[in-house]
């Protein structure tokens, strides 16, 4: 497959910016300006992911786009408190077509370790939530089992000991330490410093996730 690899440094360079005004609008609390440019970033991550993609659409491909669209929704309904439960289905959709690209590759993989290990960090971590959830205690349970098993999934493929594997698996963890600072943010202690972790490791879960395509 061939690329035109300056369309793709334009993008990423436009992802960078665009990424670096948010988080500075975010630091500073300019709630309008911040609320163009997080959406906007997302959006380029998906014109990246359509366009080195584009001549190679297998499933794994069609199934991330789609997980990134609903990650945009996510953003979008995160940028109100209000809307958090919106925000979070939004993301469990976006997670379980990331599922499916996982499973499009290697199958559904029945891999006990990565589980068991997952398992008993969810459960402590939920543990640690639990009495600040509040009216959030079910949708938080639901979000969190998806997770793990999108993690469970995506750390299993490793296995294959290929490069898209690799890239699959850090991208899914660092989604993963995403949540939970977000869930941290929210439910434990509030600091604008904290959502510069969950950001970057965000948008850098969904352009990996995008470049692995390329290997897939």
């Amino acid at each position: 497959m061939h690329l035109n690899f300056t369309e793709i440094y334009i993008l990423a360079i436009g992802i960078f910016l665009s990424s670096v005004f948010a988080i500075y609008f975010k630091v500073k609390e300019k709630k309008s300006l911040y609320g163009w440019f997080k959406p906007l970033t997302t959006i380029l991550i998906i014109g990246l992911a359509i366009w080195i993609n584009y001549l190679n659409y297998t499933t794994y491909n069609i199934f991330i786009i789609l997980g990134l669209f609903f990650g945009l929704v996510g953003d979008i309904y995160l940028l109100k408190d209000a809307r958090f439960v919106k925000g979070l289905v939004a993301f469990l959709i976006a997670h379980l077509f990331f599922i499916g690209a996982f499973i499009a590759v290697n199958g559904f993989v029945f891999n006990i370790i990565p589980l068991l290990y997952l398992t008993v960090f969810a459960v402590i971590y939920f543990s640690y939530l639990r009495s600040k959830l509040g009216n959030y205690l079910v949708p938080v349970i639901v979000y969190i089992s998806i997770i793990v098993v999108m993690c469970w999934q995506a750390l299993s493929l490793v296995s294959e000991y290929s490069k898209a594997s690799y890239i699959i698996a850090g991208s899914a963890i660092l989604f993963a330490f995403s949540d939970s600072v977000l869930a941290y943010n929210k439910f434990i202690k509030a600091s604008k410093y904290y959502q510069i972790l969950v950001l970057v490791s965000y948008w850098g879960a969904l352009v990996g996730l995008s470049f692995a395509g390329i290997y897939v």
